[in-house]
């Protein structure tokens, strides 16, 4: 028998024998199906300003738990009966409001929470623009300083574009020195037909607010929010926050995105619950639309007045006198562009 008769049959066995075999690749392991990843899911749902919203149905479209559902009670919260597995769709309507439907998708077990925004059926007011912007304390606030009392800044507001809440603008200060390198320059806003909050960010929050370097060494932090209805010719409201001044014997060096002054910093503030406790509400501005401003501390008034520039390309700015109550008529105007 010759080597190449020796070869081929060697080569005929090896092909019987793997035509004989039982299938699969010896060794291979048995894929093991992963196990469903079971949750619970609760949740809050606000208007685009925010606003927590009461007797939202929220109804469960797929899986074993389809057409079970829930109603949002009076802080806007809810919780899903049941469990699920991997993923659920659901929808959330209320009358004078766009449905919203959303997949919840997670990979992990237990229970999970869920924001939703819903939009007013109304269009919401186009508050895109330029403004000049001025915040003034009230002479109550004695602590202080002469330059840190009235400011003022143009504003310009534009879309939030892909922002995950609908109706969102941002606007950007200019006018004074800020604090770039934590974005001290910059306030957001959501609209909801004709009302509109405006956040110039919370410091204990995620850090952001308004930082203004007034002199070396000198910085002035402005930070709260302020609900105003922007749908007639002059707006106004109340600003919940604080001004916070201060003097450091060093340059202010961020700490991440988050702006902190190295000492005591001088604190004209309304923003917390318990400032409310030792003092009353005052009605400061009949014509104003009964505007109500609080500061904590000195039980001093927090003035926010927002005007409109005449032109958009040349801001003009606020008066910064300290006007009495019966000429605090400033309010956000919409700037009036040619079409």
């Amino acid at each position: 028998m010759t080597w190449k008769t020796r070869a081929l049959l060697a080569a005929s066995l090896s092909i019987t024998c793997l035509g004989c075999s039982d299938g699969g690749t010896p060794g291979e392991p048995t894929p093991i199906p992963a196990a469903p990843v079971q949750f619970s899911l609760i949740g809050q749902v606000h208007d685009t300003v925010l606003r927590p919203l009461v007797d939202v149905r929220i109804d469960v479209l797929d899986g074993p738990r389809a057409n079970t559902f829930a109603i949002t009670n009076n802080f806007g919260s809810f919780e899903l009966p049941g469990v699920f597995e991997d993923a659920v769709t659901i929808r959330a309507t209320k009358d004078g409001y766009e449905p919203f439907t959303t997949r919840y998708v997670t990979r992990f077990p237990g229970r999970q929470n869920l924001s939703m925004f819903l939009q007013l059926s109304a269009p919401p007011t186009d508050i895109s623009g330029n403004y000049t912007l001025t915040f003034t304390a009230d002479p109550s606030c004695g602590t202080l300083p002469d330059a840190a009392r009235t400011r003022t800044y143009a504003a310009t507001i534009t879309p939030a574009l892909n922002h995950p809440i609908p109706n969102q603008f941002g606007g950007v200060l200019i006018g004074a020195e800020f604090l770039v390198s934590v974005a001290g320059d910059r306030f957001g806003a959501g609209v909801a037909a004709t009302d509109a909050r405006f956040s110039f960010g919370y410091p204990y929050d995620d850090g952001s607010q308004i930082v203004e370097q007034l002199a070396p060494l000198t910085y002035l932090a402005i930070w709260g929010s302020s609900l105003l209805s922007v749908g007639g010719p002059t707006i106004s409201g109340s600003f919940d926050g604080a001004f916070e001044y201060c003097e450091s014997p060093t340059p202010a060096v961020p700490v991440g995105n988050i702006y902190r002054c190295p000492v005591q910093s001088l604190r004209c503030t309304s923003k917390t619950i318990v400032s409310f406790s030792s003092g009353t509400r005052e009605s400061i501005g009949q014509a104003a639309g009964q505007r109500l401003d609080f500061c904590r501390q000195q039980r001093a008034k927090l003035i926010l007045r927002w005007r409109v520039c005449p032109s958009v390309r040349q801001p003009t700015p606020v008066p910064t006198t300290l006007r009495p109550p019966s000429t605090w008529l400033c309010g956000l105007f919409p700037s009036r562009r040619k079409r």
